[in-house]
């Protein structure tokens, strides 16, 4: 536990979450800062993980909780955000392109 504690609790990840009116959790997303790839000495922000509970309805908590990450890189001077988002992941996919996201890699994965 003291390891996630800790995790959490770094300068370059944020942890954010939203409850229903029972103070049931109902979405999260993870964000970190990342160096930019290639020779720009810019860094970027990356969702790496978020979900929404898909049982019920609960509109716009991840619009707001992008608007939340956002608004903490930008505190940082970081206006760039990437999502990794799986290619085949068709509504993700559609909720990214809806918040004005376009096409920046392929990410391929090689286990060592």
């Amino acid at each position: 536990m003291d390891a996630a504690v800790g995790w959490l609790a770094r300068p370059d990840l944020r942890f954010a979450a939203a409850y229903d009116a029972d103070n049931t959790p109902v979405a999260y997303c993870l964000t970190r800062i990342e160096p930019t790839p290639g020779m720009a000495s810019r860094a970027l922000g990356v969702i790496f993980d978020a979900a929404a509970d898909s049982h019920n309805y609960h509109g716009g908590v991840m619009r707001d909780l992008v608007a939340d990450a956002r608004k903490w890189l930008a505190a940082q001077q970081i206006d760039q955000l990437t999502a990794l988002v799986p290619r085949l992941a068709t509504a993700d996919q559609a909720f990214w392109r809806g918040l004005g996201a376009s096409d920046w890699t392929q990410w391929l994965w090689l286990k060592s």
